[in-house]
């Protein structure tokens, strides 16, 4: 179990090219990632055209409160690194999953059925799903699209895994 475990981390690790996803742990100054100025402008043009409602995190940094039917209340947040724009979710904290082999297959299969996205696991051992688009061509309509694969996909995501879950 810990071989699977331990292979499982390192699978997930090569998913997961950013291994921080919460808009707390986003917030924190990460030297390695430098902001474009255009792109974080870009960003909060696109949040005030969509019609969500969001709110401010941090610097760079918004979540947009979305609602599914297994997870109901779902917080996607939405950033900027370099000229990639990041979107992503945690599905489930550490805390509250019982992470088996089962699970773990179970995530694997997921995988390959959710497109534009990734499932891993992050430096604090919590559940995420991630898209990382190219800042550079997208647009309203895309950016939307991003934004309700993530909340579908966490909910999806989430749903599958409720067995795993702290009641």
């Amino acid at each position: 179990m810990k071989s699977f475990r331990k292979t499982f981390a390192v699978v997930s690790t090569i998913v997961a090219l950013f291994a921080c996803i919460s808009p707390e742990t986003l917030a924190r100054p990460h030297t390695q990632a430098k902001q474009d100025k255009q792109v974080v402008a870009k960003l909060a043009q696109l949040l005030e055209q969509s019609g969500y409602p969001y709110r401010k995190a941090a610097e760079n940094v918004w979540v947009v409160n979305f609602k599914g039917k297994s997870l109901t209340d779902i917080n996607v947040f939405v950033t900027s690194a370099e000229s990639l724009v990041v979107m992503g979710a945690v599905v489930a904290p550490k805390s509250s999953m019982k992470v088996t082999q089962e699970m773990t297959v179970k995530l694997l299969r997921i995988v390959h059925d959710i497109d534009r996205v990734k499932i891993g696991f992050d430096s604090d051992d919590d559940l995420f799903l991630r898209a990382e688009v190219g800042a550079k061509c997208l647009d309203l309509a895309e950016f939307k699209d991003y934004m309700e694969q993530v909340s579908a996909g966490t909910d999806k995501v989430h749903a599958a895994i409720k067995a795993y879950l702290a009641k």
